[in-house]
């Protein structure tokens, strides 16, 4: 059994933090506090459940945010990019 400590060992919140200020340059602009209760409950538990994977509840997000595909590829890489960068500093 593998138990993953947020905000414990770790700070959880960095990668959440980051992607919603870059949607906010695409104009979105709830506050944090709700716009990761709604990516928690909807996107990413499913997820954490095994019944969809990361990048298919990744994608549906950008999309339920009325993102157009151009804005969406480049949310993708950015995201990725950003993630790769955050796991290589993990100590």
């Amino acid at each position: 059994m593998l138990f993953s400590l947020h905000n414990v060992l770790y700070d959880a919140t960095v990668w959440p933090r980051w992607f919603h200020q870059l949607l906010a340059r695409f104009g979105r602009v709830e506050p944090y506090q709700q716009f990761f209760e709604i990516w928690q409950r909807d996107y990413l538990e499913p997820v954490q459940r095994g019944g969809e994977e990361f990048n298919t509840a990744f994608e549906r997000f950008l999309v339920d945010q009325g993102l157009s595909r151009g804005q969406m590829d480049e949310v993708v890489a950015a995201s990725h990019a950003r993630r790769r960068d955050l796991e290589a500093s993990i100590r």
